[in-house]
């Protein structure tokens, strides 16, 4: 018979992989690695993350993908796992990156970015502004199954890998001492 625990958290020869409430800071995604298995929608995911997590500086390792995954997919995730890690940063930029602060999304000089977002005419807005309306554009186009079906990823374009590169480029150069310090959580940078 089995109990809520099991069924919550999982037996105690399979754990499941999940922080539940109240997990302490550092012990969130503490759990074990596991071998590959192509076995749900987010196992490419999950593999990509938990090579991230064992050991953030082993780039070769993060980008090796495991066998029969196909390229394309494989590519798919390492952009949603940029786009996620991106987000993380911008939380984490919100105290020092406000619309006082950075009044506009630039990438050095003479390069400022629009924002398309308040109407047809594209306008001026601030850095953290321009950031979270690109991760939320790019997060609805690489979730839309119209235009990623799974499994099939052939149809990977630029577009969100060229927003997530945009932002990177203006966040980056302008908060330099804030990012180098936590640069271990954040691969994709």
């Amino acid at each position: 018979k089995s109990s809520f625990l099991d069924t919550c958290c999982g037996s105690m020869a399979e754990p499941r992989r999940r922080n539940l409430p109240g997990t302490p800071q550092g012990e969130i995604f503490k759990w074990k690695s596991s071998d590959f298995k192509a076995d749900g929608h987010y196992s490419v995911q999950e593999w990509i993350q938990d090579k991230i997590r064992s050991d953030p500086t082993d780039i070769k390792a993060i980008c090796k993908p495991p066998e029969h995954v196909h390229k394309h997919e494989w590519i798919y995730e390492h952009i949603r796992q940029i786009i996620i890690e991106l987000n993380a940063l911008v939380v984490s930029l919100q105290a020092s990156c406000t619309g006082s602060s950075c009044p506009k999304m630039t990438a050095g000089e003479g390069f400022e970015f629009l924002s398309a977002c308040y109407g047809a005419q594209p306008q001026m807005v601030s850095a953290v502004d321009y950031a979270c309306h690109n991760i939320d554009f790019h997060v609805a186009i690489i979730n839309k199954t119209k235009n990623f079906p799974r499994p099939n990823h052939d149809a990977l374009g630029k577009k969100s890998d060229e927003g997530a590169e945009r932002c990177g480029q203006a966040l980056v150069p302008h908060h330099r001492t804030r990012i180098l310090p936590s640069q271990g959580g954040i691969h994709g940078l």
